[in-house]
C-alpha cells in the first residue's frame, strides 16, 4: 500500500485493531510513523498537508496546531475527535473531488 488515503480507509472500520484505542492522537502518530517509513514511495504524500489547511479553514484556526489538535479541541474527547476526523476527512475528499484508484477494491470507501 502506497497511499495515505488507502491507509485511513483501512483503519476507519476498526481503529482499535491498528491504534490500540479510539484516539485521534494515536491515529496522528500512526499516520506519521507510516509516512516516515518511506516517504518516497507514497503516491499521495501531500494529502495530509492539504488536509491540514482544510482543517484550519473549516475550524477558523490560524494558529500553528496540527489537524489532530484542532479537531480534538473542537471535540468533547479523543473518541469523538477520532469520529470527527473520519467525518471531516470524508468531507475533505469530496470537496477536492478525490478519486479512488480502481485497483483499491478491498478498501472500504465512503
Amino acid at each position: 500500500m502506497n497511499s495515505i488515503v488507502d491507509l485511513i480507509y483501512l483503519i476507519k472500520p476498526r481503529p482499535v485493531f491498528y491504534l490500540k484505542g479510539n484516539s485521534i492522537n494515536l491515529l496522528d502518530a500512526y499516520i506519521s510513523g507510516w509516512i516516515y517509513r518511506s516517504p518516497q514511495d507514497i503516491n499521495d504524500i501531500n494529502i495530509m498537508l492539504e488536509f491540514q489547511g482544510w482543517v484550519e479553514k473549516r475550524y477558523s484556526q490560524n494558529i500553528s496546531q496540527s489537524w489532530a489538535k484542532i479537531i480534538l479541541f473542537h471535540s468533547t474527547d479523543e473518541y469523538e475527535a477520532l469520529n470527527n476526523f473520519f467525518y471531516d476527512f470524508d468531507l475533505f475528499l469530496k470537496e477536492i473531488k478525490y478519486t479512488f484508484p480502481k485497483s483499491n477494491e478491498n478498501i472500504i470507501t465512503p
